[in-house]
C-alpha cells in the first residue's frame, strides 16, 4: 500500500528540489539525465565475481496487453491518485497505463538491511538503505562513478506522476524486495497535511515506517503486470508509470547511451538493449558502429571518427604506449617539454602530423590532504583528422563521459582522456557536480581535500590542449590558417564566432567551433596572393630536408558548414580546368579539389590561377610524413 507521513506543525516546509541538478545545459534533454544516472549505478553495482558485461535492458511499454494486466498494473498505483491530484488537479487518473522499465543484470542487487533506519557502521555495505531512505547522501566512493546520493531522484523525475517502483534481487541472501517510492510536494487532502514523499510497501502501524514488500506472489504479479525479465538473476529493475512522452522516447535514449556509454560498450564492459512495442536495438561492442552509423547519418558531426580512435586505443597494448616523465612530488604539474625528452617529443610530433594515432600515459601523483602522495596515471589519446574541420575532446572517467568539460581549439584534432586507475579516479569523482558533468575545483567534495588539487585538477583538464602547444612547437606542419589571412573571409568556414556555444553547452558528439588563433609553428611553405589564385614555395629555400610531401585542399568559402565537405565539380576541378604550374616537384595526385606533390628541389613552385576573384577562396596545405630516402 502507499503511506504518506503526516506533518506536524514545527516541521520546516521545503518541496523537493535534487531534481534540478541535472538541469544542466551539457545535459541536453531528459534522456541524457536518466540514460547517464541508470547506468552509472549498474555499472557501480557490478558483482564483483562477474567476468561477463553488466547488461541494461530499457524498455518502452505503451500500454498493458490486456484488461487483466491493465487491472493488475493499475493496482499497484491504488492509494496513490488523491495525493498525485491533491497537487495537481489536472492530472486526475489516466486511462491507459503505460510505463518505462530499466533492468540490469550481472550486478549485486541493493543489498543490506532492509529494515535499518540509521547510517550502517564503518566498512558495512547498505545500498537498500542508501537508494530507498536517503536523497542527498551517499557512500559511493573511490572508483565508483557516483558520489551525491542524488542520481536516483532522475527515476521520479522522470515520471508524469513522480513516481517509481523498484524490484531487486540480491546476490547474497537471493530475496525478491518490492518498495516503490512517489516525490511530491507538501499537500493536503481533508485538511491534513503531507510530506513530499511517500512510500509503497508493507507499513509499520506503530510509526508509519515502510519496509519492502517480499511475498511471492505479488511480486509475481508485479512481474507480470510490468513484463519484467528478471527471473531469479541478482540485480535491479526499476519501473516508471506515465514516464513524461513528450520529453522522452526512443531515440532520444538511444543517442543518450551512444554520446554517454561509448567507451564501456567498446570495451565489453557493458551490453545495452533498448525496445519498444516496434523496435529494438542492442548495443553491443560490435554492433555499436552500424547503430551509430545508422543514428549519425544525418548528422555529419565526425563522432563516428570518436568510436575509431576510442578502439584504436583499447587495442593498443600498454607497452606500446607513450610515457611521459614523472613529475616533481607536491609541485604543481604543467604542460612543459620537461615532461618528454627532445627526441621522444620530435617522434610523437612526426606520427601525429602523419595521422596516425598518437597514445600518452600520463603519471601524475595525488595527494590527499594529511596522507601520503600516491602514483597514478591517465591516458590521453590524441589524432588528426583533416575532415573534421572542428574540435572534437571527450573526457571519461570510469567509462561515463565527463560531458561539460573541454579544452581543445585546434580545429580538425579529435581527443581521448582516460581516467581509469583508482586514485585518480577518486580525486576527479570528488571534483564532480551532481549531474557528472563538470570537473569543478569548489565542489564541495572536492576543495580543501589535496594538496595542490586545483592545479592538478586543472592539468588534467588542459591535457588535449597542453599537449597540442608541445607537438605544435616541435611540428613542422604548415599553418593551414596562412592563406585565410591572405584570402580573407568573414570568420572560420562562414560561422559567427559570437553565437557559438561554450563548454557547458557541447553535446559531445557535436564538435566545438574552433577559437581564433595565429600559430607560431615553423613554416615550411610560403602561401602567397596572386590576382586570380594563389601561389606556394619554401619558406626557407636551402634549409629544408627534402623530399616533402604536401597536400593541399581548396574551395569558395561557403559561408556555413564546411566549405570542403560543399565543393562540387562546377565550382572549379584540378583535374581538368584548372591553371597549374609545377615547379621542382612532381604530381601524385591532382583530383576534384584536392593536390598532392612530392617537392624534391630548393627551386619549388605551385602556381595555381583561374579562381574567380570575386569569391573568397579557402586553402588548405598540409605537411604529411617525408617518404623514405
Amino acid at each position: 500500500m502507499w503511506n504518506f507521513r503526516l506533518m506536524g506543525r514545527a516541521e520546516i516546509n521545503e518541496d523537493p528540489t535534487a531534481g534540478d541538478f541535472f538541469n544542466v545545459d551539457a545535459l541536453h534533454n531528459t534522456a541524457d539525465g536518466l540514460v547517464r544516472e541508470a547506468i552509472q549505478n549498474s555499472l557501480d553495482a557490478k558483482a564483483r565475481d562477474n567476468p561477463s558485461p553488466v547488461r541494461i535492458h530499457i524498455s518502452f511499454v505503451e500500454h498493458a496487453k490486456n484488461v487483466s494486466e491493465t487491472k493488475i498494473a493499475d493496482g499497484f498505483l491504488n492509494g496513490l491518485w488523491d495525493h498525485v491530484n491533491a497537487c495537481d488537479a489536472t492530472h486526475g487518473k489516466y486511462e491507459t497505463i503505460y510505463w518505462l522499465t530499466i533492468e540490469d543484470f550481472g550486478t549485486r542487487g541493493l543489498v543490506g538491511d532492509a529494515a535499518a533506519a540509521d547510517d550502517p557502521k564503518p566498512g558495512e555495505r547498505n545500498d537498500f538503505y542508501y537508494f530507498w531512505r536517503n536523497i542527498g547522501r551517499g557512500k559511493k566512493e573511490g572508483t565508483e562513478r557516483g558520489r551525491w546520493g542524488l542520481g536516483k531522484t532522475m527515476f521520479p523525475a522522470t515520471s508524469r506522476i513522480h513516481t517509481f517502483f523498484g524490484l531487486t534481487k540480491r546476490i547474497n541472501d537471493k530475496r525478491g524486495l518490492l518498495m516503490g517510492q512517489s516525490v511530491l510536494r507538501i499537500h493536503r487532502i481533508d485538511d491534513k497535511k503531507y510530506y513530499p514523499y511517500g512510500y509503497y510497501g508493507n507499513v509499520d502501524p506503530t510509526d508509519g515506517f515502510v519496509l519492502p514488500i517480499d511475498d511471492a506472489q505479488t511480486i509475481h504479479n508485479f512481474t507480470q503486470a510490468f513484463r519484467l525479465t528478471r527471473g531469479d538473476e541478482a540485480g535491479l529493475s526499476v519501473v516508471i508509470p506515465y514516464y513524461a512522452k513528450e520529453t522522452l522516447n526512443f531515440n532520444d535514449v538511444k543517442s543518450s547511451v551512444l554520446k554517454h556509454y561509448f567507451f564501456p560498450i567498446l570495451s565489453g564492459e557493458l551490453v545495452v538493449e533498448i525496445s519498444a512495442d516496434a523496435e529494438k536495438v542492442l548495443f553491443t561492442k560490435i554492433s555499436i558502429r552500424q547503430i551509430a552509423r545508422d543514428l549519425l547519418a544525418s548528422h555529419h558531426d565526425g563522432f563516428d571518427g570518436m568510436l575509431d580512435l576510442a578502439t584504436e586505443f583499447l587495442s593498443l597494448a600498454e607497452k606500446d604506449m607513450f610515457v611521459a616523465k614523472e613529475q616533481v612530488v607536491n609541485r604543481s604539474p604543467m604542460w612543459s617539454e620537461e615532461l618528454f625528452s627532445g627526441e621522444k617529443l620530435d617522434a610523437l610530433a612526426e606520427q601525429f602530423d602523419s595521422g596516425s594515432m598518437i597514445s600518452l600515459k600520463i603519471p601524475i601523483y595525488i595527494t590527499p590532504k594529511g596522507k601520503e602522495h600516491k602514483k597514478s596515471y591517465f591516458h590521453l589519446v590524441l589524432k588528426r583528422d583533416p575532415e573534421l574541420d572542428q574540435p572534437m575532446d571527450v573526457y571519461i572517467r570510469q567509462g561515463i563521459t565527463i560531458s561539460g568539460v573541454t579544452s581543445l581549439r585546434e580545429a580538425g584534432v579529435r581527443a581521448l582522456v582516460i581516467a581509469t586507475e583508482e586514485h585518480i579516479a577518486t580525486f576527479l569523482g570528488d571534483s564532480e557536480n551532481p549531474a557528472h558533468t563538470e570537473w569543478q575545483a569548489r565542489s564541495r567534495k572536492f576543495q580543501g581535500q589535496y594538496s595542490i588539487g586545483p592545479s592538478t585538477l586543472e592539468f588534467v583538464k588542459e591535457a588535449p590542449r597542453g599537449m597540442m602547444r608541445l607537438l605544435n612547437r616541435r611540428s613542422e606542419l604548415v599553418d593551414d590558417t596562412a592563406l585565410r589571412h591572405v584570402f580573407p573571409a568573414p570568420n572560420s568556414y562562414g560561422k559567427n564566432n559570437k553565437e557559438q556555444k561554450g563548454p557547458a553547452n557541447r553535446d559531445p558528439t557535436k564538435v566545438v567551433p574552433p577559437e581564433p588563433k595565429i600559430s607560431t609553428r615553423p613554416k615550411v611553405f610560403q602561401l602567397s596572393r596572386t590576382l586570380d589564385g594563389f601561389t606556394v614555395t619554401l619558406a626557407d629555400s636551402g634549409k629544408t630536408s627534402l623530399p616533402l610531401v604536401i597536400t593541399t585542399r581548396c574551395a569558395y568559402d561557403t559561408g556555413s558548414g564546411n566549405p570542403f565537405k560543399r565543393w562540387v565539380k562546377s565550382d572549379f576541378d584540378f583535374q581538368s580546368d584548372r591553371q597549374l604550374e609545377l615547379e621542382g616537384g612532381e604530381w601524385l595526385e591532382r583530383t576534384g579539389n584536392k593536390l598532392r606533390i612530392t617537392v624534391n628541389s630548393d627551386s619549388f613552385s605551385l602556381r595555381a590561377n583561374g579562381f574567380d576573384p570575386n569569391r573568397d577562396l579557402i586553402v588548405d596545405a598540409r605537411l604529411e610524413v617525408q617518404p623514405n630516402a
